[in-house]
């Protein structure tokens, strides 16, 4: 319980600063969102902690508050892993990543207001603590904490315009499904 308890404290505490990471809520969300991200990822190991993976994906965020409002997005991205257990490439592992991303605001959601801010652009560097769980030979589950700072661009705004108004470093609760392959030597 008393585990339980400190969780909620967390995720009150981050609730006013949250994103999903590479797939982000764009300018309007903030507070905790709902990533659901579906992805192929390839892993090769280079140590027996360490993996470089890559991964592609298509997802969907919105913040918890704004359910509503989804942005919908594509992505691409590199990472550094390290697995605390040797050779297992499962469980925890804690990573760095660098990923591009492009996200789509349906107007279909938003209605009027949101012209020039449809289409966006983004460069997302961050770290994140991932639980890789193995469905089986192909499949996992990757439920994820990460800080991030994502720069962005619209067709409306600079990244100048946009940081006006953003609070930098954003952090992260998500869940990645999706083909994951580690080729280990």
């Amino acid at each position: 319980m008393k585990k339980i308890l400190i969780i909620f404290i967390i995720l009150f505490q981050v609730n006013h600063a949250s994103k999903a990471d590479v797939i982000y809520a764009p300018f309007r969300s903030f507070g905790l969102c709902l990533s659901l991200e579906l992805i192929a990822d390839y892993e090769i190991q280079f140590t027996k902690h360490n993996t470089f993976n890559i991964w592609i994906g298509t997802g969907a965020v919105s913040s918890i508050t704004d359910l509503k409002y989804p942005a919908l997005g594509s992505e691409i991205a590199i990472e550094l892993r390290h697995y605390f257990k040797p050779n297992s490439f499962r469980n925890f592992n804690v990573g760095i990543y660098a990923g591009l991303a492009f996200m789509h605001n349906a107007p279909y959601f938003y209605g009027k207001g949101l012209e020039g801010h449809e289409d966006l652009r983004g460069f997302v560097p961050g770290i994140k603590l991932t639980y890789k769980l193995r469905i089986n030979k192909l499949l996992a589950i990757e439920p994820y904490f990460g800080a991030s700072t994502p720069f962005y661009i619209d067709q409306a705004n600079s990244f100048d315009d946009i940081f006006k108004d953003e609070p930098g470093l954003i952090i992260t609760f998500g869940i990645r499904i999706g083909i994951n392959h580690v080729k280990s030597f």
